[in-house]
């Protein structure tokens, strides 16, 4: 009987062990030992981790989508009032605060293709800042030429003090008031009316000689319709001009040939007046880049900022206290 039971558990010849068969493993229930298991739990904590990270990522660019949406908002208000701002009515302009006339005139010289491609810090430092205008939205004056000189008066009334120092000191080709228009004959209207203003005047402001500037105090007619520029160079080196009225671009032309801007302290921009197609001369592209392009000469620059073209290093500390009270301001008309 135990030779029987010996023999039972006596392996036969053809039976081997495979050692490379699963231990732990049950073939029949199909359930997982300790290995499949471990790699089924790293398997999850893989899928956990990139849940996680892909978490992270969404996260991330919705941040950004919100970020782009709120600039993009940004940027449509801008653009909304922008376009809010270059839609008023022809000649409303000058009839506004401040604050909006510098907002526009901004908006403005960017659309100017010698401007378009300039930084903020460029047009900061070369346009019209809301610093160098006047503000005239109180003056219940009507902008026309006939009043162009009362206007003034109101708007600067220590200008007559510039004026009658040109006058006095007897300066040639330096005015302390100039008139810059769009059009020329518009122009020749505007230089009548700033008779009243001549020191040839009397106390009244009536001309004397029969409306003719007295000896060689005149009004400078600075625009190139019947004038040709030697002539008015000419003109500008013999005569004391306090006053002058002008188109951008003779204006320009003439920095160099004859007109000193040492003693300008009132600029006048002929904003009001529209033409047949109700265009001012802010609207006519022509017109509005040769009147920005002269605003950022150096020597128009250096009146807005109150710099002298004389400054030297010496008296550069009294000229910068002095500059604010010197500094050339910017009336739209």
């Amino acid at each position: 009987m135990a030779d029987a039971l010996e023999d039972d558990y006596i392996q036969s010849d053809g039976e081997q062990i495979d050692a490379g068969s699963d231990v732990g493993y049950d073939s029949e229930s199909g359930e997982a030992g300790p290995s499949s298991t471990r790699s089924r739990q790293e398997e999850n904590g893989n899928k956990q981790k990139r849940r996680i990270e892909q978490t992270e990522v969404d996260e991330e660019e919705n941040r950004n989508k919100k970020k782009q949406k709120m600039k993009k908002r940004d940027q449509i208000k801008k653009q909304k009032k922008a376009a809010a701002n270059m839609a008023l009515q022809p000649g409303a302009l000058a009839k506004y605060p401040v604050e909006m006339q510098a907002d526009h005139l901004r908006q403005l010289m960017r659309s100017c293709k010698q401007f378009s491609k300039w930084t903020e810090m460029e047009l900061d430092e070369m346009g019209v800042a809301q610093s160098m205008l006047i503000d005239t939205s109180g003056l219940d004056i009507k902008r026309e030429a006939d009043t162009l000189a009362q206007f003034i008066l109101k708007a600067m009334p220590k200008v007559t003090e510039a004026i009658k120092s040109v006058k006095d000191e007897g300066v040639c080709g330096q005015p302390s008031v100039l008139v810059i228009s769009g059009n020329a004959q518009r122009a020749a209207d505007l230089s009548r009316s700033l008779r009243s203003l001549n020191p040839s005047s009397d106390s009244n402001g009536k001309e004397k000689n029969n409306g003719k500037s007295k000896g060689k105090v005149a009004v400078a007619k600075l625009f190139a319709r019947h004038f040709k520029i030697d002539e008015q160079k000419a003109f500008l080196e013999a005569s004391i001009c306090p006053l002058a009225v002008g188109t951008p671009q003779r204006l320009q032309d003439l920095l160099t040939n004859g007109l000193d801007l040492q003693k300008l302290r009132c600029i006048i921009i002929d904003a009001t007046w529209t033409d047949q197609k109700q265009r001012t001369m802010l609207d006519t592209i022509e017109t509005r880049q040769a009147l920005f392009s002269m605003l950022a000469c150096p020597e128009f620059q250096a009146r807005l900022h109150g710099k002298s073209s004389s400054d030297t290093k010496s008296n550069k500390k009294e000229e910068k206290i002095k500059s604010a009270a010197n500094r050339a301001k910017i009336v739209l008309f």
